[in-house]
């Protein structure tokens, strides 16, 4: 609740300053939180405004970002054909970049799809995992496995899960399991396989 206040307070202070390019990343961070709150209709236009400030500004890791996270909102939400643009469009503006942790992140949730890859997300997400926040690469390997239904995804979704809790102060990891939909998909997942 306080980043998001804080965030909403930078936005404000852009706005008025007249900070476009700040802006867009206030807007980016955002929408960001909101999704992670599971707030992912009220999210929509605000990715999609920071999606277009970052497109003109040429934020290019923000147009991968902001292009993912409104695929993969609109793939939850079941529209397959946004969900796939959306995220062919962060796949391709991550390679172009060298994002790879945002390129696999997309392939992986791409393999979910009709005509999707498995294949191609494993191996694209193996070698970029290193790189990545444990709490992505948690997330990542739970979505792979939703498609794959392989254990061994299943099991290093739970391994980054948990190194991912380790990095969060313990007096922390309650509030943080409650407030963000993606650590809390990955701990739920986890004890439903149990």
């Amino acid at each position: 609740a306080e980043a998001r206040a804080c965030t909403e307070r930078s936005l404000a202070l852009c706005r008025d300053s007249g900070d476009r390019l700040t802006e867009a990343q206030a807007t980016f961070n955002l929408g960001n939180q909101m999704a992670d709150a599971g707030e992912l209709t009220a999210a929509v236009p605000v990715l999609e405004t920071a999606l277009a400030m970052s497109r003109e500004f040429g934020v290019r890791t923000n147009v991968a970002q902001s292009s993912f996270l409104l695929g993969s909102i609109a793939l939850d939400a079941g529209d397959t054909s946004r969900a796939r643009a959306m995220l062919e469009a962060a796949r391709d503006e991550a390679v172009a970049i060298g994002l790879a942790p945002m390129d696999a992140l997309a392939r992986v949730r791409l393999a979910s799809l009709p005509g999707g890859d498995a294949a191609d997300a494993t191996r694209c997400l193996a070698a970029s995992a290193a790189t990545m926040e444990p709490a992505h690469s948690s997330i990542a390997w739970l979505y792979l496995w939703q498609t794959t239904r392989d254990p061994a995804h299943l099991a290093e979704a739970g391994r980054l899960h948990h190194a991912a809790l380790e990095r969060i102060p313990e007096e922390n990891r309650a509030a943080a399991l409650r407030d963000n939909r993606l650590l809390r998909a990955v701990a739920t997942a986890l004890a439903a396989a149990e």
